[in-house]
């Protein structure tokens, strides 16, 4: 017993002796993998723009701060930290100023920071959008800026370093500048195109350099490139500038009169951006990089630089989706609002402060477009979870259900989901100006209609065998269809000579409601000898049987066979009770029948005044709809006065209340007994048929719709990735021209990708989206 225990003894000590080598081994290789990560941390590169060099330092922009590195490379050091963005940073002629535009305190204006750090000191205070443009020889900042004209032309200012009052320069129209070294000439250009996406541009606004005397004033156009010559530097006797005429821009240079114009640089994979000449030497930016161009042996190299930045504005975060939610709809029964925000979606109770739940839980896909199943167990909505095309899905309501891929997406990009009352069916529109019918338990997709435009207005009726759509006939005006699931059939409603929109059906069947452009009552425009109509719209009721009397044909009899009202009063309670009593019975809903025949003769205008009008939505005996005040181009809008409300129209009354001021757009439920109206990234519930606003219960807090605590987390990285992709695939799918302009567009996408995981910030995500955009040579896309 004693050797056994003795020799076990030894054999646990060689034991112990082996795991020990083996735990050292493994803790030696995750010190090394740890160095290794920290390494790569201290070597993360960034989204740099506007440097400028001097001496053995360039300074530059990155993660939304000023910073400064060494000229041979390395790690950079951070200059600011302010809120704001600094932008244009140029060094001053002796080395020891950095000039830059800041934006500080809701405004953008000039700054200058010395090299080592230290406060930024400001050297503009009017309101107006202030950009550094150059340095003067003696040392003052010159800027362009707008603000003083009153027009979207710049004009160029100076500023002491000390601050003071700047000075215009005596120049018509200015963006760029450079000034001749040790003379009174200046290069500039008249316009600034930096920001714009419009690579290659030949317009009216091409940039050409212009040069003369501040004394003599003898300004002459020295370039008559069909493209863009821009950012005009004066170095040793010649203009350094940045020309794109070809298929990159890349820097050329001229004598001061335009002649005997040199290419310096060749690069063919990134066009050279916001190049700046300071010691003589121009720093420029390409792709993600800082580059250096030396005049004087007219070379040009990278500077490897490693950004020690925190990334602050990519780290995760929580934020309110209420601010950022983009469509929003309500359960059958009114009891949840359903909401897709930020590519999620999101369920919240309406009668109670209650929980928040993400019913779609993917931060790295979108959702869109979410509807209810009329079950109120799915949810149907677009998502792009596919490989990143979009296809139909449904969710389970309570959040805890598998995700159902339903069918794929006709269109690459598809409107809204309707799904029938029965809810064996479903209807959307996609950009191919499209209808589609798709059933829900096979995936099968048929296409109904198509338009001249988008259709994006449709609604079932409550019998869930016809569709009311609205679409674009070939004269550009909108008009209204019915198609006959059973029968296979289109039929047009209405005259397509007058503009008419938003068809709703009536919850009995016998109705269907629809606005229409038929009030032209038009002014005279005496600018322009022209005439302009406004209120044109109007509400309209179309009686879906032969034998459906007028809504108001019972009363007129009434009134000519001299009935008193106390009579007429007593009639509607009983005609309102006999409704009350034969809702109850039903249990389901009749089939509709529509008599076609003569259906355009059975329009009846409802008394509404003409107006300005959006949506339409119908419940028993009652109309909801948006309105929209008249407003010139010149009218600011006032959130204490909105332009929109949110309105209810009593048929048998004639009466319309203002329920909501402010309100832009509304739902109802399907049972349609609840409303969701949204107001200023509010959203409001009420019970159909209220005419006002409901009141806060302050006995009860908790009472109501509460999203005032919704929070989200979120990773910025991930949500960015998603927004580069889809930017990408809007311009596939909505781009004028299919070929994209000769352009490989997804060639174009795999290039700018890797430099979407350099950046720290939104807007640099913006820059990489609109150069992205740029490759295709048009503007305005």
């Amino acid at each position: 017993m004693c050797c056994g225990g003795f020799f076990h003894l030894i054999q646990r000590k060689s034991q112990m002796k082996q795991r020990f080598r083996g735990f050292a081994c493994i803790s030696l290789f995750l010190v090394l993998l740890a160095n290794i990560s920290f390494a790569d941390e201290l070597e993360q590169q960034g989204y740099y723009r506007w440097a400028t060099a001097y001496g053995d330092q360039v300074a530059f922009t990155a993660d939304g701060d000023l910073w400064i590195a060494p000229l041979s490379g390395g790690e950079a050091k951070r200059l600011t930290s302010a809120k704001g963005e600094e932008r244009f940073a140029m060094f001053s002629p002796d080395g020891q100023w950095i000039a830059f535009s800041g934006n500080y305190d809701g405004n953008t204006d000039v700054y200058i920071i010395r090299p080592t750090g230290g406060e930024p000191r400001r050297l503009t205070w009017h309101p107006g959008a202030d950009f550094v443009a150059s340095w003067t020889p003696d040392g003052k900042v010159a800027f362009r800026s707008y603000s003083h004209n009153g027009q979207r032309s710049y004009e160029i200012f100076t500023v002491s370093t000390d601050g003071g009052y700047p000075e215009k320069l005596a120049v018509d129209e200015a963006a760029h500048i450079a000034f001749e070294p040790n003379g009174d000439r200046i290069a500039y250009t008249r316009y600034s195109l930096g920001y714009r996406t419009w690579k290659r541009y030949k317009g009216g606004w091409a940039e050409d350099i212009w040069v003369g005397s501040t004394k003599t004033h003898d300004y002459k156009e020295v370039t008559n490139n069909v493209g863009n010559d821009a950012t005009p530097m004066w170095f040793n006797g010649r203009i350094y500038y940045v020309r794109d005429n070809d298929a990159r821009a890349n820097i050329h240079s001229m004598k001061p009169d335009g002649s005997d114009i040199r290419q310096h640089t060749f690069h063919t994979d990134w066009d050279v951006r916001w190049p700046s000449l300071a010691d003589g030497k121009i720093a420029y930016t390409l792709g993600a990089d800082i580059w250096i161009f030396d005049p004087l042996t007219n070379e040009t190299h990278m500077i490897d630089v490693a950004l020690p930045s925190e990334r602050l504005e990519a780290r995760d975060r929580f934020v309110s989706p209420e601010d950022y939610s983009d469509y929003y709809g309500l359960s059958p029964d009114g009891k949840r609002l359903l909401l897709s925000a930020r590519g999620d979606l999101f369920l919240a109770p309406t009668e109670r402060r209650g929980i928040i739940y993400n019913v779609s839980k993917s931060p790295s896909e979108r959702e869109r477009y979410p509807v209810y199943t009329p079950d109120g167990k799915q949810i149907v909505a677009w998502s792009d979870r596919d490989g990143g095309e979009e296809a139909l899905y449904s969710y389970s309501s309570d959040g805890k259900g598998e995700i159902k891929r339903i069918a794929a997406a006709s269109g690459p990009y598809n409107f809204k989901i309707a799904i029938t009352p029965d809810g064996k069916f479903a209807a959307y529109g996609d950009n191919n100006r499209k209808l589609q019918l798709v059933n829900l338990e096979t995936g099968d997709t048929e296409e109904i209609d198509e338009s001249q435009w988008e259709i994006r207005t449709y609604e079932w009726s409550p019998d869930s065998r016809y569709l009311a759509y609205q679409v674009e006939g070939d004269n550009d005006f909108q008009s209204i269809r019915v198609y006959d699931t059973k029968d296979k059939t289109i039929h047009n409603i209405v005259d397509e000579m007058w503009q008419s929109f938003s068809p709703t059906w009536d919850p009995k069947g016998k109705w269907l409601y629809f606005f229409s452009a038929r009030h032209p009552n038009a002014f005279a425009g005496f600018n322009d000898f022209s005439f302009i109509t406004l209120d044109t719209e109007q509400l309209f009721a179309l009686a879906l049987q032969k034998d459906t009397k007028s809504p108001y044909a019972y009363t007129d009899d009434m009134a000519m066979n001299g009935k008193d009202e106390k009579k007429k009063d007593e009639e509607k309670e009983k005609k309102k009770k006999d409704d009350d009593e034969e809702e109850e019975k039903e249990e389901k809903v009749e089939p509709i029948i529509i008599d076609w025949e003569g259906i355009q003769d059975r329009i009846v205008q409802l008394p509404l005044d003409p107006g300005n009008y959006g949506q339409l939505g119908a419940i028993e005996g009652k109309l909801y709809y948006t309105q929209y005040q008249t407003s010139g181009f010149l009218d600011d809008y006032d959130e204490d006065d909105p332009r929109s409300s949110l309105c209810l129209f009593d048929i048998e009354k004639r009466k319309t209340d203002t329920v909501i001021k402010g309100a832009s757009s509304f739902v109802l439920s399907q049972d349609r007994k609840k409303l969701a109206a949204y107001k200023k990234k509010n959203f409001i519930i009420l019970d159909a048929g209220e005419t006002k606003e409901p009141e806060v219960d302050e006995n009860d807090p908790d009472a109501g719709l509460h999203l005032e605590e919704w929070v989200y987390d979120i990773d910025p990285r991930i949500e960015w990735r998603h927004i580069f992709h889809e930017a990408w695939k809007h311009q596939r799918d909505f781009f004028y021209d299919p070929d994209m302009h000769g352009i490989d567009w997804p060639a174009e996408r795999d290039r700018y990708a890797p430099l979407v995981e350099r950046i720290g910030t939104r807007d640099e995500l913006n820059d990489i989206i609109a150069q992205l955009f740029g490759e295709m040579n048009v503007g305005h896309a």
